[in-house]
């Protein structure tokens, strides 16, 4: 059989190139916005993982909320006893939960674990001084950043005479 051709021109379907921007850019958000509807989905169907994260993200919280009211009171009674070298002090009292935590590391292998031998002990301690330390860098960063809005707010309030 004999084909005929169409003398007309044939239109090509729209590619992604034709699409004005806006267009473009609301199909990315809508497939965005799907992508997290899906994730929310599978986070509400392993309870497990959102439990577990929530609870972190809760412990978190109260952890940075603590450290900065201990920095605060520890550091507003150095400024009342007129000692203003308050910087150094209010990043130890911040990381002095580390040294707790690499306390309780010790009571917890003596006396709550079966561990022995070099290996295992050097492991344990060794994982827990980096954890410590860690720790320690990163409460005292926030006990001297919380300390250091607090100053600045009490200080901005005083009159000079």
């Amino acid at each position: 059989m004999h084909r005929s051709i169409d003398p007309r021109p044939t239109s090509k379907p729209a590619t992604n190139s034709d699409q004005p921007t806006d267009q473009r850019a609301r199909q990315r958000l809508c497939v965005l916005i799907l992508a997290a509807n899906c994730c929310c989905c599978v986070a509400v169907c392993v309870c497990v993982v959102c439990y577990w994260s929530g609870f972190m993200l809760l412990v978190y919280i109260i952890l940075v909320v603590v450290t900065v009211c201990v920095t605060i009171v520890s550091t507003y009674f150095l400024l009342n006893a007129e000692d203003y070298r308050w910087q150094w002090t209010s990043f130890l009292a911040g990381g002095s939960t580390a040294l707790y935590v690499y306390l309780y590391a010790i009571y917890y292998y003596t006396f709550k674990t079966r561990m022995s031998g070099m290996l295992q002990t050097s492991y344990f301690f060794g994982y827990m001084a980096v954890f410590c330390f860690s720790l320690f860098i990163l409460c005292g960063t926030l006990g001297y950043i919380g300390t250091n809005l607090f100053v600045r707010k009490i200080y901005q309030y005083i009159k000079a005479s």
